[in-house]
């Protein structure tokens, strides 16, 4: 028996969006996968837009790595003709602030039975793709859209080619994490199937309330560690060391605060998880077992890049307003790092 294969569709082609591209086509019976990737820039010259990438993948352990097989995939840039149909299947990778701007062109080829996944950092951006597609389609023409964080040691080393390494500081498989309820009778987005069944990803679906946990812990540790080891230009186990205590505390302190009362917001009893020595303590384990790391907001500042600040601290401190909380020292500490970002630029 014929199986339909279903095409897939994926926005970004940095170190997530490829090692996806990669774990999808290393199974059995692959998907339709096309990478979508930035357009050229209309200002200067009109570079060659490559028609495929092929991403070679090095992954395993700190101790024992092996080179898997290279995939070659084919591309597409934006515009797309107005006569290709509709896409079925699209998994975000942007980063934060560069999904809109990403989407925008494809709004013509989304509908109601397009689904949507984005794996992520930050918070947000699927609220602010909700309200751009219900401007252009209107409220009752909505994908289904889906959310979740990958947890892989991924990084993609500079090359003509797409080159991955993939190496799990802990010295155990990561995973991807999709909030989903599952009704019954109903079966399961293509997108989804597809991800739970390609082993090397890890991926597993968790309740939607479940999921929102693991978002807002992710969070608090990403709102601590990324911008402070990009203002400070240090690796993450840095942060550590008592000298960085009291800033930790501070901004863990205010997170807490916001987290508690979402809680309560959202009619969870069991706001306790939301302490700041509990928080703290998911930070410090987070800096601990990635103490050789380099962040991602790091890296981003270094190479002149903007970061995702302002869906990490920003998210918190707008959070913040919207509940009668005022977060000052997230809103300092975005301040700081976009002030870095600027300075980077002017001394390139």
């Amino acid at each position: 028996m014929n199986i339909t294969r279903p095409n897939i569709h994926i926005l970004g082609a940095g170190s997530v969006g490829t090692f996806i591209t990669h774990c999808l086509e290393s199974t059995s019976s692959p998907p339709h996968i096309t990478l979508i990737i930035r357009p050229p820039n209309t200002h200067g010259p009109s570079p060659l837009i490559p028609s495929s990438y092929t991403i070679n993948l090095t992954h395993g352990t700190s101790s024992n790595t092996i080179s898997s097989p290279s995939h070659t995939i084919p591309t597409l840039a934006p515009p797309l003709p107005k006569s290709r149909p509709p896409l079925t299947n699209l998994i975000v990778t942007t980063k934060a602030h560069q999904t809109l701007p990403a989407l925008r062109p494809l709004l013509p080829f989304l509908s109601t039975s397009t689904s949507i996944l984005f794996l992520q950092n930050g918070m947000g951006v699927v609220d602010e793709v909700r309200h751009e597609i219900t401007s252009h389609l209107g409220s009752t023409n909505l994908p289904n859209m889906l959310s979740g964080v990958v947890v892989h040691g991924i990084r993609q080393v500079p090359s003509s080619r797409k080159e991955l390494v993939h190496l799990d500081v802990t010295d155990s498989l990561g995973y991807v994490e999709i909030g989903y309820d599952d009704v019954p009778g109903s079966k399961r987005p293509q997108v989804l199937q597809a991800l739970l069944g390609a082993p090397l990803l890890g991926a597993k679906t968790i309740p939607g309330k479940s999921f929102r946990e693991k978002q807002l812990l992710k969070l608090v540790s990403n709102a601590v560690i990324n911008p402070l080891t990009a203002l400070y230009g240090v690796r993450n186990g840095e942060l550590l060391k008592e000298c960085y205590e009291v800033e930790v505390d501070v901004i863990v302190g205010e997170i807490s605060m916001v987290f508690q009362k979402l809680a309560v917001a959202d009619g969870d009893a069991e706001g306790e998880k939301y302490t700041a020595a509990a928080l703290k303590k998911e930070v410090m384990r987070v800096a601990t077992v990635t103490g050789g790391n380099m962040s991602s907001m790091l890296a981003d500042v270094q190479a002149t890049r903007k970061t995702e600040i302002e869906y990490i601290n920003g998210w918190i401190v707008k959070k913040g307003k919207e509940l009668g909380i005022d977060c000052p020292k997230n809103a300092e500490i975005m301040e700081r790092v976009k002030n870095l970002e600027g300075i980077k630029k002017l001394s390139h």
